[in-house]
């Protein structure tokens, strides 16, 4: 999960040159899941989150069935560990680590307090 967006873009505005028609594939230090980020939002805030997951069928019950495709599919290469790819981009592009997501919530637990 990218938690310092500003950095990329910085670095590749400063120099453009050896990034022009590339694509990057941008995350964090390392891949987090839903419970885990409601763990550490609730010991930075003193308070209970909890990471509930519905099933697929009750929460795309009435949607555009290409829309509860697209979604469905989305979320089951969560759940199966696809999008939990971890890249070097921003440390190779910037040449420093991106942020922890636990540090980008400390850094904002005014914003999830209740």
């Amino acid at each position: 999960m990218l938690t310092d967006p500003r950095c990329l873009p910085n670095a590749i505005r400063v120099g453009p040159a050896p990034h022009h028609g590339k694509a990057y594939t941008v995350t964090g230090p390392q891949a987090v899941t839903t419970i885990d980020t409601a763990a550490d939002i609730s010991a930075a805030v003193s308070a209970e989150f909890t990471a509930v997951v519905p099933p697929l069928s009750q929460t795309l019950t009435g949607a555009d069935p290409w829309l509860a495709e697209a979604v469905g599919d989305m979320f089951g290469r969560v759940h199966d560990g696809t999008f939990a790819a971890v890249s070097d981009t921003i440390d190779k592009v910037t040449g420093r680590s991106p942020r922890r997501f636990k540090e980008f919530i400390a850094e904002h637990a005014d914003q999830w307090r209740v």
